[in-house]
């Protein structure tokens, strides 16, 4: 639950970031789609990098070294 929550606010402040990002893409001509797939694109590869990782390195964590 916790987990969710820190998500939730990490995306939030993204997005409050990009904002004026999106703003001008729009006035510059992009549609709405592209202007999403941009916003969405660098969270959705972070959480993935950050969840195949964290699977990775937890997965040899309870074997001690020899």
């Amino acid at each position: 639950m916790m987990a969710w929550f820190i998500l939730m606010n990490l995306s939030s402040v993204y997005m409050m970031q990009k904002a004026p990002e999106l703003a001008i893409m729009r006035v510059n001509g992009f549609t709405i789609k592209e202007c999403l797939t941009y916003a969405a694109a660098e969270p959705m590869v972070t959480t993935s990098l950050g969840i195949l990782s964290g699977l990775g390195i937890g997965t040899f964590l309870p074997y001690p070294l020899p």
